[in-house]
């Protein structure tokens, strides 16, 4: 493998997804593709989202971390729906289930769940697949923050606080300086108030932590690609 790309919170915006690999030449024999999570919500190309994931999330060059808003598909998915309406109405889970589901049942999450499950049957598994970090060559990848002793902490609140948490806070606390490099989404790089051309983000260095996510589902933002080569 010759490459590390590492796009993040891809948020329902397919297209410019895509765009984001062809531009970058993606080569899936010889390039190692790690997305940082947040798959779904705020875009409108969830079906196209879930597709792609279904189709690539077994290929061994791909590694799929995941983030806060994939725990609401995991929710939804499996019935756990005490903040449906608060995500369906404040966090873009409406745009998802507007995609995937054309009839008017969106205040219904049972039905919501068993139409998704019924046109995509591997989603499910898509889903429980995900990783809660990725270690490449000691570059570490994950979606907003890690936990203390990350590599051996299988505690599922730890990883919810640490993918939920305030991810600036956190890179400036400089929690694992030992660490080679750090790269998360889930904080844009517009919230961290750095002047620049909103619509080309660049990553952004704090610590060693390298905050990766270009607001790609945001305004016109394209999003950005981070190139590792190995």
């Amino acid at each position: 493998m010759n490459r590390i790309i590492f796009i993040t919170d891809i948020h329902s915006s397919y297209t410019k997804f895509i765009n984001l690999l062809e531009e970058n030449n993606y080569d899936d024999k010889n390039d190692i593709l790690v997305l940082g999570g947040d798959y779904f919500d705020r875009g409108k190309e969830s079906r196209l989202m879930a597709q792609w994931l279904i189709d690539n999330y077994k290929k061994p060059n791909v590694h799929l971390i995941r983030g806060n808003h994939d725990d609401f598909m995991m929710d939804l998915l499996e019935g756990r729906n005490e903040f449906y309406k608060f995500n369906y109405e404040r966090n873009g889970l409406k745009n998802t289930v507007k995609d995937f589901i054309k009839p008017n049942y969106f205040y219904d999450p049972y039905r919501v769940a068993s139409m998704i499950r019924h046109k995509f049957p591997l989603l499910t598994d898509v889903m429980k697949s995900l990783k809660n970090y990725v270690e490449i060559d000691g570059n570490i990848f994950t979606h907003g923050g890690l936990p203390v002793n990350f590599r051996n902490n299988t505690n599922e609140n730890d990883w919810l606080n640490a993918r939920w948490g305030r991810s600036l806070d956190w890179a400036k606390s400089n929690p694992f300086p030992e660490e080679k490099a750090i790269y998360i989404g889930h904080w844009t790089i517009y919230h961290m108030k750095i002047p620049q051309d909103i619509f080309k983000y660049k990553p952004q260095k704090i610590n060693n932590i390298t905050f990766c996510d270009g607001g790609l589902s945001y305004w016109d933002s394209d999003g950005l690609a981070l190139v590792i080569d190995l």
